[in-house]
C-alpha cells in the first residue's frame, strides 16, 4: 500500500483533527514511525524531529523537561540528555534551544547572572564572546543584548559608563564606534537617541548644525537632510506631511515648496513622476483616489494622462500589473503553474516604458532601454494559440509580428511580441488618407 493510500485512522489521535493526521501523511511520515514518537509530542514536532532525523528512540531519551525544539537544539549541538539535565531550572525549552544552538551548554551557561534571560540575552553574550564574569563588570542599567552590542563594538564596560544615562546600550556600542565620545554625545539635543546620533556624526552633523532642524524632523531625517545639502532654512519650507528624505528628493527634482504642496495628497516620489510627465496638479486630480499612487506613478511615467481612457478601461488591470509587477523572476506562476525563466520590472522602474497602444481589452508597452514589447491583458491565451498556430502552419513569416515569448499566465496575462520600429497605422493615416493595394 502506498502512503498517499493509508487510512488516517491508523494514526494516533494526538491533535484531535483530520488535518493533522494527513499533514503527517503529506510529509510522507508513516503511521508506524508517527506512533512511535513519546505521547507529549504534537504533529508539528513530530514532523520536525523527523526533518532534523531525530528517531523516536533518542528523542524519548530527553525528559518532559524539553520540547521538540529545544531537543533539536541539543543534538543539533551534540549534547548528551544527560548533559541537558545540567541546565539550571531557571531556564525554561525557550532558553534551552538557543543557548544550544550557539554551543552555551550548562557549564558556560549556569554562570550567567540570574538577571539574564537565557534565550535572548544569554545567547547573545555568548555568541560575541562575552563571559559570565565579563558581563557582571557592565552596569546593570545595560540588558545582556546591550553588553554583546557593547562588546562587539570594542567598548569595554568603563567607556560605556561614560555615555549619559539616557543613552541604551546598542545605542552607546553604535556611538562608540563611529567616534563619537560621551562628551559630544551629550551636546546633542535630548531628543535624539544613540542610532540617531550616529547617523548624524557619519555625515558630520554635528550638535550645533543638528540643533537647527525644526523638531518635526528626527535624526535620521536631519542626517539625511545634512548630508544631501538641504540646510535647516530650506527644509522648514516644505509641507510637514514631507520627511527628510523627501524633501531631498524634491530638491533634486527642482520641485519647490509650494509646487511640491499643490499636489493634495500625493507623496514626494509620485509628486517628481507627475511634475517631469507634465501633468498639473488641476490635472492629477482626474486620476482618482490618491492611495492608488503606485498606480498613478505607473500612468504618468508611461505616458498616459489623466484624460486617456487607459485609466478608465483599464484600472483593474494595470492595479493587477502592480501588484505582480515588483520584479518577477524564474517562477511557476499561480494557479496555472506555467514556469517563466523571464524577469520584469514594472514597479520603481515606470520610467523606461511609454504605452505602445491601448484597446478594449489590452495595453501595450513599450520597454524603451530594451527595446521590447510587452502586451497585458486579463486573457490572451486564444492569441497565443493563433500565435503558435501561425507559426506552425507558415514558419515565421514577415508579413505578421511575432510571439517572442509568453512570460505571465493569470492576473494578467503578459506576452512579449516583436517590436518593429516604425510609425503605427494611425499615424501613418494621418499622414496619408488613404493606402495603395500594394
Amino acid at each position: 500500500m502506498i502512503l498517499d493510500e493509508l487510512p488516517l485512522e491508523e494514526y494516533d489521535d494526538r491533535d484531535g483533527s483530520f488535518r493533522e493526521k494527513e499533514w503527517l501523511r503529506d510529509s510522507m511520515i508513516s503511521p508506524a514511525r508517527a506512533n512511535a514518537y513519546p505521547k507529549r509530542f504534537v504533529t508539528w514536532e513530530i514532523i520536525e524531529l523527523v526533518k532534523e532525523g531525530i528517531s523516536p528512540e533518542d528523542a524519548a531519551l530527553f525528559s518532559d523537561r524539553f520540547s521538540a525544539w529545544s531537543i533539536i537544539g541539543l543534538v543539533l549541538g551534540n549534547c548528551s540528555p544527560e548533559e541537558a539535565e545540567k541546565y539550571d531550572a531557571r531556564f525554561d525549552q525557550d532558553d534551552i534551544k538557543y543557548m544550544a544552538e550557539v554551543g552555551c551548554f550548562p557549564d558556560d551557561a549556569n554562570k550567567y547572572n540570574v538577571r539574564f534571560e537565557g534565550h535572548r540575552e544569554i545567547a547573545q553574550m555568548f555568541k560575541a564572546k562575552v563571559s559570565p564574569q565579563r558581563s557582571d563588570e557592565y552596569n546593570k542599567r545595560f540588558t545582556g543584548d546591550d553588553i554583546a552590542e557593547l562588546a562587539l563594538a570594542g567598548c569595554s564596560p568603563e567607556q560605556a559608563d561614560n555615555y549619559p544615562i539616557k543613552f541604551k546600550g546598542k545605542g552607546i556600542a553604535e556611538m562608540f564606534h563611529a567616534g563619537c565620545d560621551p562628551y559630544t554625545a551629550e551636546l546633542y539635543p535630548l531628543r535624539f537617541d544613540g542610532g540617531e546620533i550616529t547617523y548624524m556624526v557619519n555625515v558630520h552633523c554635528f550638535p550645533d548644525d543638528a540643533e537647527k532642524y525644526d523638531e518635526r524632523f528626527n535624526g535620521f531625517e536631519v542626517a539625511i537632510l545634512f548630508g544631501g545639502g538641504v540646510s535647516h532654512d530650506k527644509a522648514k519650507l516644505y509641507n510637514p506631511r514631507f520627511n527628510g528624505g523627501a524633501i531631498v528628493e524634491l530638491i533634486k527634482a527642482s520641485i519647490s515648496p509650494e509646487g511640491a504642496k499643490s499636489y493634495l495628497g500625493y507623496e514626494a516620489w509620485t509628486i517628481e513622476t507627475l511634475v517631469k510627465a507634465g501633468i498639473s496638479p488641476e490635472e492629477a486630480k482626474k486620476y482618482g483616489p490618491a492611495s492608488n499612487q503606485s498606480e498613478i506613478r505607473f500612468l504618468a511615467a508611461i505616458g498616459s494622462d489623466p484624460s486617456d481612457h487607459v485609466l478608465r478601461q483599464h484600472g483593474e488591470l494595470i492595479s493587477n500589473l502592480m501588484t505582480l509587477g515588483r520584479g518577477f523572476g524564474k517562477r511557476k506562476t499561480y494557479p496555472f503553474m506555467f514556469e517563466s525563466n523571464e524577469v520584469l520590472h514594472f514597479f520603481g522602474f515606470e520610467e523606461i516604458y511609454k504605452i505602445l497602444g491601448a484597446g478594449k481589452q489590452s495595453i501595450v508597452l513599450l520597454n524603451k532601454e530594451e527595446e521590447k514589447a510587452y502586451k497585458l491583458s486579463h486573457d490572451l491565451q486564444p492569441e497565443v494559440k493563433l500565435f503558435k498556430k501561425l507559426r506552425k502552419d507558415h514558419g515565421k513569416t514577415s508579413n505578421v509580428i511575432q510571439l517572442v515569448e509568453e512570460i505571465e499566465r493569470g492576473y494578467p496575462d503578459i506576452i512579449e511580441l516583436e517590436y518593429i520600429r516604425g510609425k503605427t497605422i494611425l499615424e501613418l493615416l494621418k499622414e496619408e488618407s488613404s493606402f495603395s493595394p500594394e
